[in-house]
């Protein structure tokens, strides 16, 4: 095979070839103080709006909205379906990059985006997908990704999550959780929840709790006083953990009860974390009114 460089004859680069060499560039819009993680969309009577001053970056191309805001006129007519704002690169047309609209189709969801790679290709990054029904614009939902100066994508939501590429990094911002892709999923590099909530059943108070993710592991505890009526022996629940910090399987560890309902006094018992949050005691002996329950500290993987 033949060696190419320049690759052009005349040692200039025309705008494909300049694609080239911004293939390691990302593209999405691009985070500033002018957005600052806002959506980059609204919608006033007929149209769609993009924000004076969005800036954007598409292989390489630099795109403003300008000093106004931008807009664009969709075709509100037919049935109900679901339309999508795009930011194109239009190759054919000198490599124009301009906003677009995708229209849907009834009962479809929305469209998908043209991702061409050829010369001659379009190439399309979702703004935001918008309900179209009675003649009108209805929900505006966010499918685009920032871009901050350093080069990682901002998502805040699934739905605006960038596509995989091995090695690429995002943050979702809803989150506050920093990914890297490995080509197919994004896999978890940090977090760091703070305390959160767990959710007491009646009957029952704190006397310690702890419950936080860090860097992807949950780290739990929780010791209990009965403030209700004695129990007998008896499987109960009582708490819940906060919704991301559910394990990814059932699993048991160890709790020191330090009054049987008996009278037989203090043992030792079970504590169960269930995959759908839930945590229950397994108190063989029962517990008495006022007595105490004291659960080990745990660390385990959470469901997502």
């Amino acid at each position: 095979m033949v060696q190419e460089s320049p690759l052009s004859a005349d040692g200039e680069l025309d705008e494909y070839e300049y694609e080239w060499l911004s293939d390691p560039l990302p593209d999405g819009i691009l985070y500033n103080s002018t957005n600052n993680g806002a959506n980059p969309f609204s919608k006033a009577g007929g149209q769609v709006l993009v924000p004076a001053g969005t800036r954007a970056n598409v292989r390489g191309f630099p795109w403003s909205a300008g000093d106004t805001p931008a807009a664009v006129n969709p075709d509100l007519t037919g049935a109900s379906r679901t339309d999508l704002l795009v930011l194109r690169l239009d190759r054919p047309a000198g490599h124009q990059v301009g906003l677009a609209i995708v229209k849907g189709v009834p009962g479809a969801g929305a469209p998908a985006v043209t991702t061409s790679y050829e010369p001659a290709g379009l190439l399309e990054l979702p703004i935001c997908e918008y309900d179209v029904a009675n003649g009108a614009i209805g929900a505006m939902r966010r499918r685009c990704w920032l871009i901050n100066g350093d080069g990682v994508y901002l998502a805040d939501s699934a739905l605006s999550e960038p596509g995989h590429g091995i090695g690429r990094r995002m943050y979702r911002t809803d989150l506050k959780r920093l990914y890297v892709s490995n080509g197919a999923k994004w896999q978890l590099i940090a977090d760091d929840s703070g305390q959160l909530p767990i959710t007491l059943v009646n009957g029952w108070a704190f006397t310690s709790k702890y419950l936080r993710r860090v860097n992807g592991l949950v780290v739990a505890q929780l010791s209990l006083q009965r403030t209700g009526g004695a129990l007998g022996s008896t499987r109960i629940k009582v708490a819940e953990l906060h919704s991301s910090c559910r394990p990814d399987v059932r699993f048991e560890s160890g709790l020191y009860v330090t009054a049987a309902s008996n009278g037989s006094g203090r043992y030792p018992a079970f504590v169960e974390y269930r995959d759908n949050g839930d945590v229950f005691f397994d108190l063989n002996v029962g517990i008495a009114k006022s007595g105490y329950a004291v659960g080990s500290s745990v660390t385990f993987a959470p469901a997502a």
